[in-house]
């Protein structure tokens, strides 16, 4: 079985000559359905990226607000001892 490389499928001159012929064009259409059997299928159980990302800067949000949060509280505490 031929590869890409071999038949000079990665040059657009030759996809441009056998896109000219009805049998260069069944080539090229059989070549490029079985690249696309052949290429990995995107995982659709794997959140996406940007779901990701929102998690991500969800949580850093929350570990900051309660860092203030105390660091508030010992502010008012130390306010209330000193007077």
């Amino acid at each position: 079985m031929n590869d890409e490389h071999s038949l000079g499928l990665t040059d657009p001159r030759i996809i441009q000559i056998l896109n000219q012929t009805k049998e260069g064009r069944a080539k090229l259409q059989s070549w490029q359905e079985r690249k696309a059997k052949e290429s990995p299928q995107p995982q659709h159980n794997e959140p996406s990226l940007s779901l990701k990302n929102f998690i991500n800067a969800l949580v850093f949000s929350l570990i900051i607000a309660a860092l203030l949060t105390l660091l508030m509280i010992g502010i008012i505490e130390v306010i209330r001892w000193i007077f």
